[in-house]
């Protein structure tokens, strides 16, 4: 196993599984559409299909998503390159800010789905897809990260924490939650986007996470 050559590669290792997995969730939302249609008669008909045709498909042996087997080969194959990365002393940023602020898994792949828009900008397009929202969000919402990265319920009661202002991303201020202008959305409604010098640090070449920590409050001295 191989060390990445320097950050970008990384990033670009990361936001390919971060593709594939975007793409089956389209494909799969396409096919669900499809397959309701078929059956549907009537507006209430497509509003209730979550309820009759069972959107999530349900692990019956584990009360859960199923993951594929080739996602999560990928993210030892990258968790292997990552420790090789360290060794050679290769800065990562991702990873680095990661250990610093201890971001679970959860919270890093919330960064990674913040930071495709500003890669590429057919990730807009993607988003207006599977947020399925009649005012076509472009940046991805609560509840899309927690579609996305959630395996069951338990772990979608746990994750959802991290969208709480006493959760590490917003109290750390590394994502920030935007108030949409047309409609006041439900809590999983709302979107969310990385704080503009993190999105700097990230696709960056950095070779320490000082320039962009918060400095220190000096302490007031007597006189």
């Amino acid at each position: 196993m191989t060390p990445f050559p320097d950050n970008l590669s990384y990033i670009k290792a990361e936001i390919s599984w971060l593709d594939r997995v975007i793409t089956k969730a389209v494909a799969r939302q396409r096919q669900v559409a499809h397959e309701i249609n078929k059956v549907a008669k009537t507006a209430t008909d497509r509003a209730t299909a979550h309820w009759w045709y069972g959107f999530v498909t349900l692990d019956p042996a584990q009360g859960g998503r199923e993951v594929p087997k080739e996602q999560t080969n990928t993210c030892v194959r990258l968790s292997d390159r990552v420790q090789k990365s360290k060794e050679a002393g290769v800065f990562l940023a991702l990873p680095e800010l990661c250990a610093h602020f201890k971001l679970n898994e959860f919270e890093k792949n919330v960064i990674l789905l913040g930071l495709a828009p500003e890669i590429a900008r057919r990730y807009e397009k993607l988003f207006m897809i599977l947020n399925e929202d009649d005012t076509n969000a472009r940046l991805p919402t609560l509840d899309l990260a927690l579609r996305l990265f959630s395996k069951n319920d338990k772990e979608w009661q746990s994750n959802r924490l991290s969208f709480l202002s006493s959760g590490r991303l917003l109290k750390k201020r590394i994502i920030k939650i935007l108030k949409r202008e047309t409609t006041i959305p439900t809590f999983l409604g709302q979107c969310y986007k990385i704080e503009e010098k993190y999105v700097h640090f990230l696709l960056g070449e950095p070779t320490s996470l000082a320039p962009i920590l918060p400095r220190p409050r000096r302490r007031k001295t007597d006189t």
